[in-house]
Parts: C-alpha cells; structure tokens; sequence
C-alpha cells in the first residue's frame, strides 16, 4: 500500500504553485490587493499541506514555523485582501504601506514560503521512515531527572532575570503601558532573560513529571503579565516551541474547541491593542475595536523591514552579499581575537539590524527581508530552501528525550528567527548545544544502557532502557499503536522476556534497527555489547571506493552522452543560422517526422528482439525489411500531410526535403533496433550518434558555402539517418545477421502483432515531450515555435541524467524483480544529479541563452526555467518507468502513457490559446508532474506489495 505520508504530491503541488507564482510576477507586483491576496493564499495553502502531511500529527515543527512566519508577515494583509483598509499601529504607518513595495513584498513573501514548505516536503520524501524509527520510548529516569534540572533552572532563571530587570527599573508590570515598558527596559540584558525561557521551556517538555506542570503554570501566570503588556512574540514563540515538543512526545489533536479559542485570543489581543499605549488604567476600551483580524494585522509588521529592503534596492542599491551570514559565525567562534578584521555587530554595514536601525529605526527584522538584502530573489530562495532542510530533517528524526531537548531548543532559535535578524543566532545555537550538553552529561553519570526485547504487544520490539525503568514488571511494557512505550496494566506474564534472540527478531537502539546481541546470556535483559572502534581507513582507500560506486553511472552509456551532446550541438548551431522563425519550421518538420516515424514502427523492432536468439532468423529480417521499406514510404508521406496544415507557408524544396527526412528516418530508427536485436546494444546507441554527428558535420558546411537554410538542414537530417541505416545494416552483418529472399504476410503480421501492445510508453511519452511544438507553432507561428524550442533544447539536455541512470535501474530491477538497495541508491543518486543540473541552469539561464543562441533569443530566458522546472518532473517520472518496465510492468506505463495523451492534447492547446507561450510552459509542467506523480505511486504501490513478501536484498 502507498505510505501515508503524503509529502510527493504535496511537493509537486508546492512546485507547480511557486512555478505558477514566478510566472505571475507582473501580475502579481502589478497591484497591491493582488499581491495581499496571493500572499494570504500561500500562507494558507502551505499550512494546510504542513498541518495535514502526517496524518494525526498536525503540530509539527514545519507546520509551527510555517504558521509563524505567514502570520508575521501577511497579518497585515488579509484585511485589504478582503476589502477592507489596513489596520495600522500608528497614522504614520499608511506612507510606507502605500509607498508601492508592498505587491513586491508579498511576491517575494509568496516565494520563499513556497521554497520553503517544498524544501520541508522533499526532505520527507527522501528520508522515508520506517516503523522502527516511530517509536519513541518514555523518558528514562536518568534523562528526565537531568532535563528537569537543567530545563527549570533555565527556565527560573529566565524569569527571575526578566523580575529583576524590570522591578529594578522601576517598571509598572501590572497595569502598566508597552511603551512605558519599552523605554524603561531598552538599554538591558532584558533580551537574556527571554532567551533563558524559551531554551528552557523546550527542554522542560520533554520531561514528564509534576514540576513541568507547575513550571508550566507559572510561565502561563508570567504570560498573562506580558501578553496584558503587549509583549506577544516574547510569550507566543517560547510557547510554541514547547507545543512542538510536547507534540513529540504525544500528538496533539484538533478539537472542537480550538478553532472558536484561536479566534477569542485574537479578539483578546485586539482588545489589549488599545491598551498598549496609555496601560490599563488609561485606556478607553471600544467594543468596536475588539476584531480578531486587526489583532493579526498588528502581528504582521515582519513584512515592514522586506518593504523596506525592496524601496532601497530599487534605488539602485546592491545586496550586501554573504557578509550578512559569514560575520555573526565569525565573531560567534572569536573573530575578535583572532584578529580577523569583523566590524562589532553595532556598526556591521552587512548585518540587517544595524541599518535598519540607523535608517528607519527598531522595527525589526526578518529572514525573507535579510536574504533578500543579501542576494536579491535567488539569495531568498537559498536561504529559504537551507531553512527547509534544517527543519524537515529535524521533524522526520524521530529519536530519544535527548534529541527531543535539541529539536526543541533549535525550534525556538529559528522561531525567535522569524521577526528578528541572523546576528545573533550563532550565539542563541551555541546556548542551546550547551544545555542539550548538560542534560547529555547529566543523565550519563546514573545508570548503565540496556537492552531489553517487549515481548507483550505486538509487534515486538527491542528498546534501549536503562536499569531504573525495570522497576515495574518488565513484561508490562508495551509498543502502543501510536507508537510510544508505555504500561499495560493487563500483562502477558505467560510469555517470556528474554535478552537474546532468533536473527529474524528485530532490535531498535535509538531508533534505528541494529543486530540482535548474542544469546548466550540470559536473564531478564543484558548488556549491550560494546561498539567496536572505527577502522581508520586512508583518503585513498575512500577515493578508491567513491569512484568505484561511481563507475557504473559514468560509464553507463558513454554512446547516450555522445548522442546527446551532438543533438545539443546541432540545436544551438540551427537555432543560431536559422533564426526563431526558421528554427520554428525546422522544429515542426522534425518532431512531425519523428512521431510518424514512431507510430507507423508498429513496435517491429522490439518484436525482432523479443524473438531473436542471439542473432534474428533470416525469415523473421526478411519480414523485419519489407515492413520497413513499405512503413518507410507511409512514413514520408504521412509527415507531409500532418506537416502542412501546421506550417502551410514552406516551399516545395522544404516539401520534398521533409519527404525524405521522413523516408531515411524511419531506414535508420530500424536499422539501429535491427542492432539491438543481433544483440549489438552499444553499436545500436552508437548508430544515433552517427546519424546527429553526420547531419551536423554537413551542416556545418553548409553554413560555410552560405547555405544555412531550413532546406539544408532536412537534407542534412536525412543523410545522416541513411548514414545511421548503412552502419547498422554493416554492423548486424559482421554480426551473421542476414535477411532471407522472400517473405510472407504471415511473417510480417507475426512481427506487429507482438510489437504493437508496446508502442504505447514510447508513442505516449513522445507526445507527451513533443505536442506542444505542433500546437505551439500552428497557434503562435514559427517564430514562437522556434524560440520555445531553443529554450526546449537546452532543458532537455538534463534528460541525459534519467536516461543513463534509468538503463542501470532497469536491468538492476529486472535482475532482482523488486527494489533493492542499489536501485534506491541510483533512484537518489539520478534526483539529486536531475536537481543540481536544474538549479545550475536556471541560475545562468540568462548568459547561457545569449551566449548560446543570441540576442535573438532573449524571449527564451523565462521559458528555459519553467521548462527547467517541468524536467524535474520528467526526469523522475523517467527513472519510475524504467523501474516499472523492468518490473515487468511495460504495458501498465504504456497505458498510463496513452491515457496522459488524451489529456495532454487538449491541455496544451488550451493552455496555448489562452495563455500563449506562458500557457504552454505551464501547461507542461502540469502535465509532466502528472504523469511523474502517476508513476511513483505506481511504483511506489507495487514496491510496497513486493516488500511484505520477501525481505529486501541490500
């Protein structure tokens, strides 16, 4: 069965919305109510993709930050995105509202928290968790007693501090006024006191015992004070952070109650709005003003301090560069006495804080405002996919209280992080190590690890505890179907617990499965065996071995990469001579030829193979021929009439040169399938390499003697695919493959009768590749068409990837009949190789096409990164086909393959004649993380099934 988390289609949906959202820049900035209304939009979307991902876990670490941030930075929004006016602080506060950065703001808003939330969901996807690694056992004696201590002396602390700092101040707490509170307390450590309290509340919650609850119920007293002052941030991030812990701990549900509650808190905090400035004692309460939606607009200031970064870019200022990051991590390791030259963090140029501070004044900071500040839109998303990454691989981990301490303090770091700057986190980082440490240190010196095999409740599972746990009746411990180890009051005594094991029984040691300790020993639970140390092992002998995993993905199909890279040559060459309009008429004789070419093989040469033995029978090549040379001739004649109607305006030399393009490749596509029958597979792929080598040979000459025409170029093509039939006809006869003298119909119809139930993958998927040129070119003109597939040509070069990588992964599959280690392994080594080349692309898409294909071709850049983005997709969806293909499954994707072209064609046309060339960018990456999520539940589906039948060979 498909697992339940459901991160792929959550990340193909953030994908194609951050897609959807480049795409709509100029939209989007346009006007300011529709840039609110996307923002608004994203915030809730993304929320709700965090907040469902894990079915019965919505309060997850994502799911907090992801909340956090929308709500600090589009509170201000919903308001006018609801036709309202803005709900501002102060008068002064509408001049930098309506200074015309707020649709900039919000576009860029809408940006990162898509890179993010996809960021977060990729992660999950990668790292895909086993049973064993759910189950998070109670807190040992040990550890809760050293998480108690040094979580509540933090946590006392903290609050003692901020007491101090405030009655020493001479500071009204109860009844007093925010600003009142703001100025008495501005120039202290009053900052300490908050960041003691929220690493120690974290740390607290992973304990179990009486004092969290007491410590708990005074840090709520404390919160009210603070919350009746106006000090929000300082009681909702520590607050939430220890939501996420307690989270893991036990999952928080939704009720009833929980919706009307999060609304009277909003109202709550609108009603203390008007009590921020005068105190309570002042203040003039209007019923009027209690909204729940002005108490979220005062929330979202964090969008002020990005508004204002995009006013001071637009004036022509540069971004600081990575100065902005690198220094606070310096100065953090003693940048000053080593004498490294950082300026202190008050008078850093690069660090937010300081110049905003100096500029406009303390208004905050904001993770999205200081990466953009430091490297414009692409700095945004760097840092917003780091930030997704981190917290993604920290709410998949799923380990003991210990790391439980260590997620939770790093939560409350990148919460505090979401309204302030990265100054001083490195220092924030450092404070929480340090606790984690003691609390590590503390709980080591009581107590000795065990190992001890649950043997009531099923399943059984084997749990790291130590000596004090065993206090109560071991068998009362039990696995409960939610995961957490806890008693049973109705024991299986009759079944035994025991120290060893069979080697089928399963040991979990900090949530990972380890070999089960020997059964010599007996009793009720023994120690574990000690860890071997680690051998030492030269770079050299780790050199040896990476290139040794890498040898067979380099070396895979050095032909496909001459292929490719010739194809890619010839493209660039024929895009720069011919121009976007005679690129435009090129494209659509090519691709119109290719898929007559391909539907009129009928599978013949899959046929030939499946019944050839080594080498094909003369009878089966004799039959093989006549089929091709009559196909040859329908072949030509079909690219014509398809041809015409697309692009009526060609001359009758183009004409007759598109006949014979047609004719030859359908001599060639044949005659290198006739390799692959003879058993000559390498030779086959090296036959395409001859035929694009010799058409760009000759057009290379042609272009030296003036003849640079599209009439040049399909003669090239042609002779080039007669090149290709005549090396692979040589080859198979060096082979001992040679026809016979006559043949039957029977023979010919025995040929197609096996080969046409294969053509669907391959006929599918070129349609699916191809369609939007016709329809691009018979709307728009050759022109468009020819600067789509300039920017097409370039994108598709990242299809070298999947196509090499997906030979290892079909044979691998076919050899073993499932999944196995090595294929997971290819899978991930291919997606990463497929994102690098994505993100390289995009990043230099500018000077790549200007240097490549010319100024002409400028109109391309936007289109090569949506279609960029739509090769991810792709190149997945390659990769589980070839999976499912060698899991014997080739007719499942031909008719997955079909079906998607009967969705393709109307979704392409459509999207090109509302929407033009942006439509047909869309409109792929739609189709193409369609078929990509068909396919991987597919395969995911039956990998599933495989593995309940048999354990999985590493």
């Amino acid at each position: 069965m498909i697992t339940k988390n459901r991160s792929a289609p959550y990340l193909l949906l953030c994908l194609l919305t951050l897609s959807g959202v480049l795409y709509l820049h100029d939209l989007i900035v346009a006007d300011s109510v529709t840039g609110m209304r996307v923002a608004c939009c994203v915030f809730i979307l993304c929320l709700a993709l965090h907040m469902t991902q894990r079915p019965g876990h919505p309060f997850t670490l994502t799911a907090a930050y992801t909340g956090l941030l929308g709500v600090f930075h589009t509170g201000l929004f919903f308001q006018p995105a609801l036709g309202g006016t803005f709900s501002t602080l102060r008068p002064t506060d509408i001049i930098w509202l309506n200074a015309g950065s707020i649709p900039a703001a919000a576009y860029i808003y809408s940006v990162g928290q898509l890179a993010f939330s996809a960021s977060t969901f990729a992660v999950a996807l990668w790292r895909r968790e086993s049973p064993s690694e759910r189950i998070t056992a109670a807190p040992t004696p040990s550890f809760e007693k050293s998480a108690t201590v040094v979580g509540s002396a933090l946590l006392i602390g903290g609050l003692a501090l901020w007491f101090a700092i405030s009655l020493t101040r001479g500071v009204t707490i109860l009844g007093g006024s925010y600003v009142n509170f703001l100025s008495g307390t501005g120039n202290s450590k009053i900052a300490y006191a908050y960041l003691l309290m929220g690493v120690g509340l974290p740390i607290l919650a992973t304990t179990s015992g009486q004092m969290r609850k007491k410590l708990f119920r005074v840090f709520l007293a404390w919160s009210a004070i603070a919350f009746i002052l106006g000090l929000r941030g300082e009681v909702l991030i520590p607050m939430t952070a220890y939501l996420v812990v307690r989270a893991r701990q036990r999952p928080i549900k939704f009720r009833a109650w929980m919706a009307p509650a999060a609304v009277a808190l909003l109202a709550l905090g609108a009603l203390v709005r008007t009590t921020r400035v005068q105190g309570l004692r002042g203040a003039v309460v209007n019923l009027a003003d209690v909204n729940p939606l002005s108490s979220l607009a005062e929330l979202g200031y964090s969008i002020r301090p990005l508004a204002q970064v995009i006013t001071w870019q637009s004036s022509s200022e540069l971004p600081v560069g990575s100065g902005t990051y690198t220094h606070p991590v310096l100065r953090a390791l003693g940048g000053h006495f080593l004498n490294l030259g950082l300026p202190p963090a008050s008078t850093d140029p690069t660090a937010l804080n300081t110049v905003v501070a100096a500029r406009v004044g303390n208004i905050g900071g904001s993770p999205i405002a200081e990466a953009f500040r430091a490297g414009s839109l692409p700095g945004v998303i760097l840092v917003m996919v780091s930030l997704g990454i981190i917290s993604g691989i920290l709410d998949a981990r799923r380990g003991g209280q210990l790391f439980d301490c260590l997620a939770g303090g790093l939560a409350f770091v990148l919460f505090l992080w979401v309204r302030n700057t990265f100054t001083p986190v490195p220092l924030q980082v450092g404070l929480v190590l340090a606790a984690v440490l003691a609390v590590r240190m503390a709980g080591t010196a009581n107590g000795k690890r065990r190992t001890v095999l649950i043997t009531s409740g099923a399943p059984r599972r084997a749990v790291e505890l130590r000596d004090p746990v065993l206090k109560f009746p071991a068998q009362s411990l039990v696995v409960a179907n939610n995961g957490f180890l806890s008693r049973s009051s109705t024991a299986d005594n009759s079944r035994p617990l025991v120290s060893g094991g069979s080697s089928t029984e399963t040991y979990v040691k900090a949530g990972r499965v380890f070999d089960p300790p020997p059964t010599s020993a007996a009793g009720r639970y023994r120690h574990t065996p000690p860890v071997p140390p680690r051998q030492h092992t030269s770079w050299r002998d780790r050199g040896g071995r990476v290139v040794q995993s890498l040898r067979p993905i380099v070396g895979v199909s050095s032909g496909a990469v001459s292929n490719a890279g010739l194809a890619l040559a010839f493209g660039i060459l024929t895009a720069r001579i011919l121009g976007p309009t005679g690129q435009g008429e090129l494209t659509v004789w090519v691709t119109v030829s290719s898929l007559a070419v391909l539907v009129l093989t009928l599978g013949t040469g899959t046929a030939l193979r499946v019944r050839s033995r080594g080498v094909p029978s003369k009878s089966d090549c004799a039959a093989y021929a006549v089929f091709t040379l009559v196909a040859a001739i329908v072949a030509a004649a079909l690219t014509v009439a398809i041809g015409l109607p697309v692009h009526h305006s060609s001359s009758t030399g183009v004409i007759s040169a598109a006949f014979l393009l047609g004719f030859s490749f359908m001599l060639g596509r044949q005659a290198g399938d006739l390799l692959q029958a003879a058993g000559l597979t390498s030779f086959s792929v090296y036959s395409g390499a001859v035929a694009t080598g010799v058409q760009l040979l000759l057009f290379a000459v042609a272009c030296l003697s003036g003849h640079g025409t599209v009439f040049f170029a399909l003669i090239c093509g042609s002779v080039g695919y007669l090149s290709q039939m005549y090396f692979a006809v040589h080859r198979s006869r060096r082979a001992g493959t040679r026809p016979g003298v006559r043949t039957t119909t029977s023979a010919v119809s025995s040929l197609i009768k096996i080969g046409a139930p294969t053509l669907g993958y391959s006929v599918g998927l070129l349609v699916i590749q191809r369609a939007d040129r016709i329809i691009l070119a018979g709307v728009l003109g050759a022109r468009s068409a020819g600067i789509y597939a300039a920017a097409a040509t370039l994108a598709e070069s990242i299809r070298l990837v999947p196509a090499a990588i997906g030979q290892l992964l079909f044979a691998r599959t076919a050899v073993a009949q499932r999944a196995t280690g090595e294929t997971r392994h290819l899978y991930k080594v291919a997606a990463t190789l497929i994102l690098g080349s994505c993100a390289a692309i995009i990043a230099i898409s500018g000077p790549l096409v200007r240097i490549l294909f010319g100024s002409q071709y400028s109109g391309a850049v936007p289109i090569l990164r949506g279609l960029v983005i739509a090769e991810i997709f792709m190149g997945l969806a390659l990769l589980d086909s070839r999976i499912l293909m060698g899991l014997a499954r080739t007719k499942e994707v031909g008719l997955i393959s079909t079906l998607l072209v009967l969705i393709a064609l109307p979704t392409y046309y459509l999207g090109i004649k509302l929407f033009g060339v942006t439509g047909g960018v869309i409109s792929c990456i739609v189709l193409y993380a369609a078929y990509a999520a068909i396919l991987w539940a597919r395969r995911r589906k039956i990998d599933d099934a495989l593995g309940h039948l048999s354990p999985s060979p590493h």
